[in-house]
């Protein structure tokens, strides 16, 4: 069995499994809550009742979001939730704390609290427990491919790691400091550390690294407890970096791999676009001159890739997406 292709629940964005869906937390009214943007297409819609979503994942199909919902606070107590889009009513899964949750190929949703790892059924059930806790805190679970590993991010005294645990033992073989680990079907693990993404090439049978981490993207922040960031089953990424919040900026950058190319979704300083629901957004172009659009606007750039890593060009301009 493979393992799941889209982001964690510890993450206010997330890309849908074939790339053409971005679903995200903005603020609106007071409140947070879950919005889709489809790429190509100029309106971003509101999923109703997802009121204090604080992460939100897609399903393996991408036609249901699973997300995580508090009362408000900054407690990660809360309830785990599941909607079908575009107008679903909401089904609650789990209530308790949930950091970092999978929704897996075969309809189960794994996810990580104090007490472990669990897995519950997309269509509902108890929640069992699948591995268990040894002076440890695990978060952000995935199945890799096969369904004989998990791999996942381990908080012990103070250090984060990311580390692959055996369904067959209890005993975790740590990979590389870091957290939020996330397998890639290009045979990568993609990883956060020090304000950084890090792609570390990995062998999934064997379960070991086949060579050394490389930093793939800077600029993320240090101050956030959790990155913000999501790949689809293609390796293209879609993240936040520290310039932006999730309720205000809406600095997504979305990057295309297998194209060579990123697009940038902000522009310059005045550009608001996604996040801030607005019927005009106003932005700086590359003379200096304010626009007016009501198309979503980007910064295209782009992307050179050299064995594992990645490397930035910043050649580009203003791009008016269709």
């Amino acid at each position: 069995m493979a393992g799941q292709e889209t982001g964690v629940a510890t993450s206010p964005v997330a890309l849908s499994p074939d790339g053409r869906s971005i679903a995200f937390i903005s603020e609106r009214n007071g409140t947070t809550q879950v919005f889709v943007h489809r790429l190509g297409e100029m309106t971003t819609e509101s999923v109703p009742n997802t009121h204090h979503a604080r992460s939100v994942f897609f399903s393996p199909d991408g036609g249901s979001l699973g997300f995580y919902v508090t009362d408000g606070s900054r407690s990660h107590t809360g309830s785990l939730k599941k909607i079908s889009l575009p107008n679903g009513a909401p089904v609650t899964l789990h209530e308790g704390t949930v950091v970092g949750a999978n929704w897996e190929l075969d309809g189960s949703i794994l996810f990580g609290s104090y007490a472990g790892v669990s897995k519950i059924a997309s269509s509902g059930g108890e929640a069992t427990q699948v591995a268990i806790v040894d002076g440890a805190f695990y978060s952000s679970p995935q199945l890799l491919p096969g369904g004989s590993a998990l791999l996942l991010t381990i908080d012990r005294a103070g250090r984060t790691d990311i580390a692959v645990l055996p369904e067959a033992g209890r005993e975790a073989k740590v990979l590389a400091e870091g957290a939020q680990a996330r397998y890639l079907h290009t045979g990568h693990i993609l990883f956060y550390r020090e304000t950084s993404l890090w792609a570390l090439p990995f062998d999934a049978e064997r379960l070991q690294a086949t060579g050394d981490a490389v930093p793939v993207l800077s600029n993320l922040g240090d101050d956030r407890p959790s990155p913000f960031f999501s790949a689809d089953r293609n390796g293209n990424l879609v993240y936040i970096p520290e310039s932006a919040t999730p309720s205000r900026d809406g600095l997504f950058v979305w990057v295309a791999l297998h194209r060579n190319f990123i697009y940038r979704l902000c522009g310059y300083t005045m550009c608001l676009c996604i996040v801030l629901i607005a019927v005009y957004k106003l932005f700086i172009d590359s003379h200096g001159y304010p626009v007016e659009t009501i198309q979503p606007v980007f910064w295209l750039e782009s992307l050179a890739i050299v064995v594992f890593a990645i490397s930035w060009l910043t050649k580009g301009g203003i791009f008016l997406k269709d």
